[in-house]
């Protein structure tokens, strides 16, 4: 939540650099069409399929340099992330 709320819209970015399929997403863009919330519905979809089976770790690491690539740049997000998360348990 922390993440689908602030970027709704960047759903199929975060996706992509996740490395779900074309066809995963495709899926997840399918259900959700004509939702009212359907960027965050989707968002939080690509979460969940990342968290069950994404060929990433599923880590604040992996999350936080997701956000940081060239494709989202959601650098604030991610340094605002690694602050509360990361830097919160060393």
């Amino acid at each position: 939540n922390d993440i689908a709320s602030k970027i709704p819209a960047k759903w199929r970015s975060v996706g992509i650099q996740l490395e779900l399929s074309s066809d995963t997403l495709d899926g997840i863009q399918s259900e959700n069409a004509g939702k009212p919330q359907a960027c965050l519905d989707s968002f939080e979809q690509v979460l969940s399929t990342w968290k069950r089976k994404g060929p990433k770790p599923y880590t604040w690491n992996t999350i936080i340099d997701v956000l940081r690539t060239h494709a989202v740049g959601e650098l604030a997000l991610a340094n605002e992330l690694e602050a509360t998360y990361l830097r919160s348990t060393q």
